[in-house]
């Protein structure tokens, strides 16, 4: 999969981030290499200074989980998303459950992911309040319906420091 985006290490102009905040307002924020060891545009994959850090296990399981979002089309899927709901839309909950659902598929195979990351399970279980198995979960949910799910629950969503890992 990954011979179809581009891979580069990122140097500082490139290191930010676009997002969009709960009132629908867009903002680019510095990703500093804590915040943003490795990132996507869609395209290409940018690894930060500090992704040489993580074990020769994680690496891998960080380069498949940028390859994921991209093969998943979590960008085009997120301006869609932003544009139909307009301020309804939370980019939190979304980039929350993208990472649940990637981080379960690539546990599911035998990835070693770095910690703390987010989990399917955690979220399934403390937020949704679901009962099946994350196995089950994958096999029927899709990013927008975990999505929607979290958002009539009203639950409250975590990041662990900083990290979608």
């Amino acid at each position: 999969m990954s011979h179809w985006c581009f891979h580069r290490d990122a140097i500082a102009e490139e290191s930010f981030l676009i997002r969009r905040n709960d009132k629908g307002d867009y903002s680019v924020i510095a990703a500093s290499s804590e915040v943003a060891p490795a990132f996507t545009d869609g395209r290409t994959i940018y690894y930060g200074s500090v992704f040489e850090n993580w074990n020769l296990d994680e690496q891998p399981a960080v380069c498949a989980y940028e390859i994921l979002h991209i093969a998943f089309q979590q960008i085009p899927r997120v301006h869609k998303l932003s544009a139909r709901l307009g301020t309804g839309y939370s980019n939190h909950p979304f980039d929350v459950a993208s990472d649940a659902l990637i981080n379960e598929s690539l546990a599911q195979t035998g990835y070693t992911l770095p910690l703390p990351c987010v989990s399917l399970p955690d979220l399934l279980q403390n937020v949704l309040e679901a009962r099946s198995s994350a196995r089950e979960a994958l096999s029927k949910l899709d990013v927008e319906s975990l999505y929607r799910g979290s958002l009539r629950k009203g639950a409250k969503y975590y990041h662990n420091a900083g990290l979608s890992y």
